[in-house]
């Protein structure tokens, strides 16, 4: 894979992705501190929660993904957060303001103290590689589907 970005260093993005696949996808670990937060209950929660939950009434996905994520445990909460940074650390058309911020809406949800100097919520980290298309912002649901589906199978292995 290129590691060239004509504007800007991609390294400190790249980085975030490998410590993500050290401590989540090889264990367990939470991205921004302590605890068992990508265990296999916590993505099981997501599923039952989200996943066989899905709200198709009004609403945007932040909205929806609040009142749907209520009854989770507060770790299952922190997983959605951290799902959705991995999600959002490659599209260079979302802001790492709104990228933070995004993740904080939902980390805030489980109660805990925010991970507000964590270096993986750098604006450089957060600055991505490449533009996402339109479908990745208006179907983020899906995307969200996907990531929680492809975690229980890969689990399972």
């Amino acid at each position: 894979m290129s590691r060239y970005h004509p504007r800007w260093s991609i390294e400190p993005t790249l980085s975030a992705a490998d410590y993500w696949k050290s401590s989540a996808l090889s264990g367990e670990g939470s991205v921004f501190g302590g605890g068992s937060v990508w265990s296999d209950t916590n993505v099981d929660a997501l599923n039952e929660f989200f996943v066989e939950n899905l709200d198709y009434g009004e609403g945007n996905f932040i909205s929806k993904l609040k009142s749907q994520l209520e009854p989770a445990p507060p770790d299952a909460k922190k997983l959605a957060a951290e799902m959705l940074w991995f999600m959002l650390l490659c599209p260079s058309n979302i802001g790492a303001e709104n990228k933070r911020q995004t993740v904080f809406t939902v980390w805030d949800w489980s109660g805990a103290e925010r991970p507000l100097a964590d270096p993986w919520l750098r604006d450089d980290v957060l600055r991505g590689v490449g533009s996402a298309g339109t479908a990745f912002n208006t179907q983020r649901w899906r995307e969200l589907v996907f990531f929680i589906r492809f975690m229980r199978s890969f689990r399972s292995l």
